[in-house]
C-alpha cells in the first residue's frame, strides 16, 4: 500500500525539498502552504497542495479531513516556520504569539489531526522541524528559540504518550542553512556575505548546509530503516552545537 504523506511549509526551502525527497521514494505527498501558489505551481512531486495557514485551527481541521477522506496518513513532516527578531525586553507580544502559533501550536494542530488514524494503523511517523536555536538559543530571537526549544518536548511528549501504538516521533534541528528563512534572520546593516562568513565561523564544517542535506535526514527518519528510533532530536548542523 502507497504511504501517504503531509508536510508543511511545502512551497520551498526545506519543504520543498523534503517533497521531493518523499515523492522520489513512492510516497503520496500533500504539500501544505501559506502561500496559495502551493496549488497552481506545488513543489516537484507533489501529489496535491493545500493552502493552509497552519495558525488557524479551522483550516487545518478542513484541510485536514478533505486529505485524510481519501486514506490514511502515515507521515507528518511540519516544515512550517516563523521567525521575529528581538530579546526578551523588545519582542513584542504580536511577534512572539505569531511565531509561538506556527512554530509550536500549529505542529501539535496538525499530529492532533493524524494521531488517531496512526493508532488504528498501528503505524506513524512525526517529524517536527526545531533548529539549533531550540538547542543553544540565538542572540537576539527570544521567541524563536523558545518556539523551537518547545517544539523539541512538544515532540517528545508525542513520542512517550504514542509509542505505544506504533507511533515514532522525531525532531530535527537544522543548523544554518541556505533558505529564505534564514536569509530573513540577516541583522539589520548587516550584508548577506557577512551574514554568511558569521554563521559559518561557528560551524565545525565551514559552510552552510543545504535544503536536501536536511531533506535526506528526513527521508531516513520516516523510512523502515529507522523504525527504532522516536523521541530523539538529530542536530543536522556542520557542528554548531559541538560547543
Amino acid at each position: 500500500m502507497q504511504k501517504r504523506a503531509i508536510v508543511t511549509g511545502g512551497r520551498g526551502g526545506i519543504g520543498a525539498a523534503t517533497v521531493e525527497r518523499l515523492a522520489g521514494v513512492g510516497v503520496e505527498v500533500h504539500a501544505l502552504d501559506i502561500d496559495p501558489e502551493i496549488q497552481t505551481a506545488p513543489p516537484t512531486g507533489a501529489a496535491f497542495g493545500h493552502v493552509c495557514d497552519v495558525t488557524d485551527g479551522a483550516q487545518i481541521e478542513r484541510v485536514c479531513a478533505a486529505i485524510l477522506a481519501d486514506g490514511p496518513v502515515s507521515i507528518l513532516v511540519n516544515c512550517a516556520a516563523a521567525i521575529a527578531t528581538g530579546d526578551a525586553e523588545v519582542c513584542s507580544l504580536d511577534d512572539y504569539d505569531k511565531v509561538m502559533a506556527v512554530n509550536v501550536r500549529g505542529p501539535w494542530l496538525l499530529a492532533r489531526q493524524m494521531l488517531a488514524g496512526m493508532r488504528e494503523q498501528g503505524d506513524g511517523v512525526i517529524i517536527n522541524l526545531s533548529s539549533t536555536a531550540g538547542i543553544r538559543p540565538s542572540r537576539n530571537r527570544l521567541a524563536y528559540s523558545t518556539s523551537k526549544a518547545a517544539i523539541r518536548q512538544l515532540t517528545r511528549s508525542i513520542s512517550t504518550d504514542f509509542g505505544q501504538y506504533g507511533i515514532r516521533a522525531n525532531t530535527v534541528c537544522p543548523g544554518p542553512i541556505d533558505t529564505a528563512l534564514w536569509r530573513a534572520s540577516r541583522p539589520a546593516g548587516m550584508s548577506a556575505e557577512k551574514h554568511a562568513e558569521a554563521a559559518i565561523e561557528g560551524l565545525a564544517l565551514k559552510r552552510l548546509g543545504t535544503v536536501d542535506e536536511i531533506a535526506a535526514m528526513i527521508e531516513f527518519l520516516v523510512s523502515d530503516a529507522a523504525s527504532f528510533v522516536t523521541g530523539a532530536t538529530i542536530a543536522a548542523d556542520g557542528g554548531r552545537t559541538l560547543h
